[in-house]
Formats: C-alpha cells, structure tokens, sequence
C-alpha cells in the first residue's frame, strides 16, 4: 500500500522537475519498510506468522497495477516501475524459503525408543538427560510435569502430562476454575518431580510463566516444590546442557 501511493502519483501526473528523485527515495524507503516489516516476521515455525499469501497477493497487485492505472501513452513506463518493484519481492521470497534451511544446518537428532526426533543442537543435551530423568521416574511409579513446555518429552518419555493442560503457554489455562481444576489434576496424580525450563514467550507479549500469567498455579508450585537443582550438574554434558538448561523441583509435603 505504502509503495501504491507514489507509484499512483508516478503514472497519472506528468513528472516534473525535481518530482523522479523524490519518488524514487520515497519507493526505496517504502520498499525497505515493507520488506523488514512484512518479510521478515521476528517469530519464526508459527504458521499464523507465515507470510506467503501475502506476498504472493503483492505479486498479483504489483502486475496488475499498470493496467488498471496507467495513463494512454505511458504503459512502457508503467510497465518498468512494475517490473522493478518485483525485483526485492522476488528477493524476499528467496530469502524467505532459505530461512529454514538455515535451521537445519544446526539441527541434530535425539534417538529414542519412540523414534528419532528432529531438534536445535542447544537442546540435544537437555532433551537427552530430561528423557532418562522421566524414564526412571516411569519405572518407579512416580508422575513428572514439564513446565511450562517442552511437550515432548512426555512422548520420548512414554509418560502421560499428569494434567489435561499438557502446556503452560499464556492464555491456554484460565484464570478461575480452569486453573483450580489443574491444580486438583496436579494434587490427585501426584506430580512428584517437576521439571523447569527456561522457555518464554515473548511470542505472546506474556514472557514469564508465574509472572505474566499464571501466577496462581505458580504460586501453588512455589508452595509445594522445592528447587534441587540443575538437571544436569555435571559431566560432559553440562556445558551443553547450559544452552537450554532445566531445574529440578521436587514435592516437599509427600
């Protein structure tokens, strides 16, 4: 929209003097806007933040637009500043579809009796020790909750999330009943390890578990879990393990 305006101006008034600099700084201007703003969303592997069919209609509007505005006369024209707006919208799709191969460079795989799993090589370490902490758990009968993500685990693990929550994203466990309910879930399993990560969401403009959001059922943990520490405090795996680290909490009243 931003870049329709002067191109509008450009091929229904006669230029004048001085009049092509200035279009041509306010089209780089607004080109450079559109492409950070549009093609360059700051949370990526969200599809609600994919931005395909959006370039895709710019495409159609910008090959349209001589035809439906050009003035008799001034189609080559016309024609030329289209063609040159495509240029840094061709490029953006290029970079846009290389974004992701970027991501697996740095991907690694986590074997498992589940299968392999696909993920960043900060959280290869973590995943590692957070699935034989949770198997162990299984085999002696005790419940694990991963807060506030990190689902799964559960599944590597062979665990069910001991709440019909399975994650603690902001807005998916309500304020009221929905959180009294989780916290009964939680009583009744009985969750005795918990396992806390560094996760947050600034995707959501609620960065902080029990800060931000759901600071009742924060509070309920900080009541009846005790920090241990690290899940990982030592070895060869504790530098890795610090990229993404994880606490141990443990239930204090059992």
């Amino acid at each position: 929209a931003v870049v329709a305006v002067p191109l509008l101006w450009a091929l229904r008034s006669p230029p004048r003097r001085g009049e092509a600099a200035a279009l041509l700084v306010v089209v780089v201007t607004a080109l450079l806007v559109g492409a950070r703003a549009g093609f360059a969303p700051q949370y990526r592997g969200y599809s609600i933040y994919y931005n395909g069919l959006s370039i895709v209609g710019l495409l159609v509007i910008v090959t349209r637009l001589p035809r439906a505005t050009v003035a008799p006369g001034r189609g080559r024209r016309a024609h030329a500043l289209a063609a040159a707006l495509l240029v840094p919208v061709a490029l953006s799709m290029v970079v846009q579809a290389a974004d992701p191969l970027t991501d697996d460079l740095d991907a690694v795989e986590l074997a498992s009796d589940r299968g392999r799993l696909g993920l960043p090589r900060s959280k290869l370490a973590t995943y590692r020790a957070a699935t034989r902490f949770m198997e162990e758990a299984r085999r002696r009968g005790e419940q694990v909750m991963l807060v506030p993500e990190d689902t799964t685990l559960y599944f590597l693990a062979g665990l069910q999330a001991p709440t019909r929550a399975s994650v603690f994203t902001p807005g998916l466990v309500t304020p009221g009943r929905m959180t009294e309910e989780t916290i009964a879930q939680i009583e009744a399993a009985p969750v005795r390890y918990l396992l806390v990560s560094t996760r947050t969401f600034p995707e959501y403009g609620a960065p902080l578990f029990g800060f931000d959001f759901n600071d009742e059922l924060a509070d309920h943990l900080l009541r009846h879990y005790r920090e241990v520490g690290p899940l990982v405090a030592s070895g060869p795996d504790f530098a890795a393990a610090s990229r993404y680290p994880m606490t141990v909490w443990e239930r204090i009243d059992r």
